[in-house]
């Protein structure tokens, strides 16, 4: 590679971001309001695979079942391997579902509660 070519591209790596990260993404909580509001299950997940990838949506269902299985008691361990994923991932989200009044554990209870069918 050339010296100009890597300079430039030094140059984009290092410009800031030009979305906001964090819980001010306007964009994300949009998404998540409409989500909400809809309350309509076959239009979230129609929206969403439109949305994302095949492969994100693979992604995403995964990390789904990784807090759910973390939940019900199975080592990170056998999780991983299942699963085929990092044991840093798996580690976030058993951190994040250890947190006081954390979304993952109140997703899973208010899906426990439902009924079946």
């Amino acid at each position: 590679m050339g010296a100009r070519l890597v300079r430039r591209l030094v140059q984009v790596a290092r410009r800031p971001c030009l979305l906001p990260i964090g819980p001010m993404n306007t964009e994300l909580h949009e998404i998540a309001t409409l989500l909400a509001e809809s309350q309509d299950p076959a239009f979230a997940e129609e929206f969403l695979r439109q949305l994302l990838t095949p492969d994100e949506v693979i992604e995403i269902e995964k990390r789904w079942l990784l807090v759910k299985l973390l939940h019900q008691g199975h080592r990170q361990r056998d999780i991983a391997r299942d699963l085929h994923m990092s044991l840093c991932k798996i580690t976030r989200g058993s951190k994040e579902l250890k947190k006081h009044g954390n979304a993952f554990l109140r997703a899973i209870v208010k899906l426990a509660a439902k009924p079946v069918g």
